[in-house]
């Protein structure tokens, strides 16, 4: 009876070392648990973790750290401030980066703060000015019938300028000033954050091509005229309408050197074709006649159903394309692409 006793002790030690090693792998099951809870701070907080992914037409891009906020929209149902009525231009001041700088915004006769309206910034040429550009483009006039809210913004530096590193580079941030400018305008205007779209002339174009590379969840489509890049370490592929004459010799159309610029440009279609890389776009079979002098080319079926296209107007120089230049009004064309697109891909 004692040998079998402690026989039947024997076993019953070995079937509890055993269940002792069968429990060992499940402490470590709660490490995965654990691992998983972390990165939930890091991408941006508890609270609205999605909205940060989801302000852009296409993917987020991929180098982003922490996305910016969405835009908080003030303004709407709010009188506007004293210095600022429909039907007129007037200039916003805002400190950047330590330097006084400023903008022109103009609304629509029509504008109410119970609507939010759309946005169409706009950057003029190396050594012009908001209120040139204001004038230049056209798009003052159209912003009248078509509804929307004309921003102006004024370049820093005389002659005034936008800071594009590898083409125009200062040294200021320009990017972070069109930031902290469409924060201004949302204390103010009740604005559309969705349909906020940026265009630009020569160094504008260059500046607006910036800011669809570093700022494409406020942006929701880009038209450079006469100065469409493609700066690098792009994110996803905003939908793009260019304008480019044949003749241009400060912006050269086929490549070369740029005007006021010791930086080399490799033309208007090498930088079109780096958008379309981004997006996956497919290339289309342009060019497509507008005009006797212009024609429409470049690329469909990107990235989130952007397009990244052309109009190019023979033997332009670089000038805005007009009735009398290129048989093409630009304002009318870019405000129509605009219209095609909003951030929530709608």
């Amino acid at each position: 009876m004692r040998v079998l006793a402690a026989f039947l002790v024997l076993l019953a030690l070995v079937a509890c070392n055993g269940d002792g090693q069968e429990e060992t792998p499940a402490a470590p099951a709660s490490t995965p648990t654990e691992a998983a809870q972390t990165p939930e701070p890091v991408s941006g907080g508890e609270d609205e973790p999605t909205p940060t992914l989801e302000p852009t037409p296409t993917q987020v891009t991929p180098t982003a750290t922490v996305p910016p906020e969405p835009l908080s929209i003030i303004a709407c149902n709010e009188p506007l401030p004293g210095a600022v009525s429909p039907g007129v231009s007037s200039v916003r001041e805002l400190e950047s980066g330590g330097m006084e700088r400023s903008y022109r915004v103009y609304l629509p006769p029509t504008y109410r703060p119970s609507t939010a309206v759309p946005v169409a910034l706009n950057l003029h040429g190396l050594g012009s000015s908001a209120e040139e550009q204001e004038a230049l483009s056209g798009l003052r006039e159209l912003a009248a019938g078509e509804g929307f809210a004309l921003v102006s913004a004024e370049g820093a530096g005389a002659p005034a300028r936008w800071s594009v590193p590898g083409f125009f580079p200062s040294g200021v941030d320009d990017v972070a000033f069109v930031e902290e400018l469409l924060q201004d305008l949302a204390t103010i205007v009740c604005f559309d954050a969705e349909r906020v779209y940026a265009t630009g002339f020569g160094s504008g174009g260059f500046m607006a091509s910036l800011l669809a590379c570093e700022l494409p969840h406020r942006f929701a489509a880009i038209a450079p005229v006469a100065g469409i890049a493609f700066p690098g370490g792009c994110g996803p592929a905003l939908p793009m309408l260019t304008f480019h004459g044949t003749g241009d010799d400060r912006v050269p159309f086929a490549g070369g050197a740029l005007a006021d610029s010791d930086e080399p440009y490799a033309g208007m279609r090498a930088h079109l074709a780096d958008w379309a890389d981004l997006g996956n776009c497919r290339a289309d079979a342009y060019p497509q006649p507008v005009s006797p002098q212009a024609s429409y080319e470049g690329y469909g079926d990107c990235d989130e159903g952007a397009t990244v296209a052309a109009i190019v107007v023979e033997g332009m120089g670089h000038e805005w394309p007009t009735k009398a230049n290129a048989g093409v009004l630009a304002a009318e064309r870019i405000w129509e692409f605009f219209t095609e697109y909003r951030l929530a891909g709608d």
